[in-house]
């Protein structure tokens, strides 16, 4: 598994846009038949190119505005694609599964999938295959120069603007028209859109840990993490929150991105820290399990049975009183035991202990029949689990556990159809959200096994500790610092304390302007 950074890629063709400053707006003034997309991330950028695929196709195709706007100054990669961004935060997909593209839209020149736009730009003498991982910031390299074709094939009499500043109000006005305004910036009365797309990606808000903790000494946001992990000095001791991919990256920037230097030899991890790392890392969350690793040579044997594709086209048509847990959750069960059985076939018996019995909820909670005594206990056993998933995802052909995992991630586009806008009851959707969605995501979506296989050796050399975390879980001290609470053992005092968990979307109670 090789993984691919910028460093790895040739100077690529210019982008060029027209882009000003939101003050800058108001001076803006309506000529032509005007649209709008807010937000130019991925999304964002996939709007404009189906735009520009349909505008292409049109004939006599009258004088066009199309005004893009983002807060963020990275155009079509946003925060999470940021090409500053630290290169040992990684994608968690392997290229040949990431294209910017429609694979009807892909030319073989300048439309192409991830792993061939690498192969046509690399100064490396590697050759790209799949199974490679790359980084963040080249994912955003490639997001960006997909930007630029868009542009390029966009039909002449199309004028293409760029606006830096976040959007806060979109005002319908009379005869179906609409109006944007920023925030602190003053409104422009003579500038309306005939349509406007709305691309604004992530606006949820961190659940909230602590009452009223004192500036600085609670981090609820991790990115980017050169800055926003600034203060944090090598006499803290910091406790994180969330053991998710947020918690790896921040785990790989307090090492990696303090100078540390990762090395692996005959598969043996080792590490040489640089002396600006934390004291100590303490590290929670209410699963309090792992995520499984990803191998980017995962085979692609399993697939959807027809017959579950039919029946969840049947329960499509419940729109609006679908039970997760009595009619979708079967289904899922029974892909994953097919998935398992037919993985153990598959491997004709190999190994000492080659014939296991699947089961879901060993699958959904490893720890369910384990009696913890001491914190001590919980972080052997969490050690072990992890030790057991980097083995066997190291080796992810034939294995049973990673057929599994991609049941989760075949399933998730159609149950989303059905999820979208009330598709679920009530009651089910609070079942679906606290019960089910994290741990299938910690099942499916984990990060590269490389980077899990440097937490597991923190884990064991006592820079990172995991606990358990009990009822009381955290609490705030008078001068600013914290108390983790776990279930069993002492209480651990920490310095400062980094939320790293997936903020929630509490529509309408908590949203972005």
């Amino acid at each position: 598994m090789f993984i691919w950074k910028i460093s790895d890629i040739k100077e690529l063709p210019a982008l060029s846009v027209t882009t000003s400053k939101s003050v800058e707006y108001a001076l803006e003034s309506k000529n032509n038949h005007s649209i709008a997309i807010v937000g130019l991330g991925p999304k964002g950028l996939y709007s404009l190119a189906a735009l520009q695929e349909q505008l292409s196709a049109k004939q006599d195709l009258p004088r066009l505005s199309v005004h893009l706007f983002n807060a963020h100054p990275c155009l079509a990669a946003g925060p999470n694609y940021d090409i500053d961004q630290p290169e040992f935060l990684l994608i968690n997909y392997s290229i040949e599964k990431i294209s910017a593209w429609k694979s009807n839209e892909l030319d073989g020149n300048d439309k192409l999938t991830f792993l061939d736009w690498i192969e046509k730009y690399r100064n490396s003498s590697k050759t790209p295959k799949k199974g490679d991982f790359a980084s963040r910031a080249l994912v955003g390299k490639y997001l960006r120069d997909a930007l630029r074709v868009v542009l390029k094939h966009m039909p002449d009499n199309v004028e293409v603007k760029v606006y830096l500043g976040e959007v806060t109000n979109c005002i319908h006005e009379a005869e179906g028209k609409f109006r944007i305004e920023f925030e602190e910036e003053p409104a422009n009365m003579n500038m309306n859109y005939e349509q406007i797309m709305i691309t604004t990606g992530h606006s949820f808000k961190p659940v909230e840990l602590i009452n009223q903790p004192i500036p600085g000494r609670l981090i609820e946001s991790v990115y980017p993490v050169e800055s926003k992990l600034a203060e944090i000095k090598n006499h803290h001791t910091v406790g994180i929150a969330g053991l998710g991919l947020t918690f790896v990256d921040t785990i790989l920037a307090f090492t990696e991105g303090r100078g540390g230097k990762f090395s692996q030899i005959d598969n043996e991890m080792s590490y040489s820290p640089s002396g600006n790392e934390p004291t100590k890392v303490i590290a929670f969350s209410r699963s309090g399990l792992p995520m499984i690793p990803r191998n980017g040579s995962e085979p692609d044997r399993y697939s959807t049975s027809q017959e579950v594709l039919n029946l969840l086209k049947i329960l499509k048509r419940k729109h609006g009183s679908i039970d997760f847990r009595v009619e979708l959750l079967p289904i899922i069960k029974l892909e994953m035991e097919n998935a398992w059985y037919q993985a153990i076939v598959a491997g004709k018996g190999q190994g000492e202990n080659w014939f296991k019995m699947f089961n879901f909820s060993d699958l959904m909670n490893p720890f369910k029949d384990l009696t913890f005594t001491s914190n001590r206990d919980y972080q052997i056993a969490f050690s072990e689990l992890l030790d057991s998933y980097l083995e066997e995802m190291d080796n992810p052909e034939d294995s049973p556990l990673e057929q599994v995992t991609a049941v989760w991630r075949n399933l998730l586009p159609k149950i989303t159809e059905i999820y979208n806008f009330g598709g679920f009851k009530g009651s089910s959707i609070e079942d679906f959200h606290n019960n089910f969605i994290g741990r299938f995501n910690q099942l499916s979506f984990g990060p590269p096994v490389i980077s899990m296989k440097k937490v597991a050796f923190l884990l064991k050399n006592g820079f990172l500790q995991v606990v358990k975390i009990g009822k009381d879980g955290i609490s705030a001290k008078p001068d600013g610092s914290f108390t983790i609470n776990p279930s069993r053992g002492d209480a651990i005092e920490v310095d400062i304390l980094v939320q790293a968990s997936v903020a929630k979307n509490n529509f309408p109670n908590s949203t972005s302007p």
